[in-house]
């Protein structure tokens, strides 16, 4: 995972070249210009998820993981916290490889707080408890950007 301000995220070119497709798209786009719904950067390889919603008191929540796609967490608006674990350290209850999900449940090891100057990035197998609200609920706007890991070129 890699966890940053947003001015700090070039830094992190070279890594992986779909990775590198979503950094340069996040520094050359305006993200609060994106449509709701999904956003075509670079076909199945790299795209934008825009949506709203309100934060909710950690108990109300999930964690999620994937098993190809790495997410890009980027708030437009509002604040929240991410709660991250490790796959191996939570009880899997479903996994979905055509959707590229994996639900789990368990115990958060670390919080990240979410604010329109920070990036989050968790790769595939890192669990995150997402839409957590930061002492009151709040009005989010938000920008994931999903980046192909597996079965491409590094």
């Amino acid at each position: 995972m890699i966890y940053t301000d947003i001015n700090h995220v070039k830094q992190y070119l070279g890594i992986h070249k779909n990775l590198d497709t979503a950094i340069d798209y996040i520094l050359t786009h305006r993200l609060d210009e994106l449509k709701n719904g999904s956003n075509a950067i670079d076909e199945e390889l790299v795209f934008a998820n825009r949506f709203c919603y309100m934060t909710l008191p950690e108990t109300e929540t999930i964690f999620e993981s994937h098993l190809i796609y790495a997410d890009i967490h980027l708030l437009l608006k509002g604040h929240e916290k991410i709660g991250v674990t490790s796959v191996e350290d939570l009880t899997v209850t479903r996994k979905e490889l055509k959707e590229d999900q994996v639900d789990c449940y368990g115990n958060v090891a670390v919080y990240f707080p979410l604010r329109h100057d920070k990036i989050l990035i968790l790769f595939p197998g890192e669990a995150h408890m997402v839409k957590i609200m930061d002492q009151t609920r709040t009005q989010v706007e938000k920008v994931v950007i999903k980046v192909k890991m597996e079965g491409t070129d590094k």
